[in-house]
């Protein structure tokens, strides 16, 4: 499903990480924001944040 990861920025703050790029599918762009947590040197946890292109579909049913 994924073709390609076009990074935009990270941005470090302490132990937390986080890094956004946008995920060419093959039904499109989604623009991703992941929040990752380091610990030691461990993840310990991720939260991504996704804004997916609206599909028309998706745009006729909001009306």
């Amino acid at each position: 499903m994924v073709k390609g990861i076009k990074l935009k920025q990270h941005i470090v703050e302490g132990d937390y990480v986080a890094t956004v790029f946008d995920m060419e599918t093959v039904n499109g762009v989604d623009h991703v924001c992941d929040r990752i947590h380091i610990l030691d040197g461990e993840i310990k946890g991720i939260h991504a944040f996704y804004y997916p292109r609206q599909v028309p579909e998706a745009q006729t049913k909001c009306q």
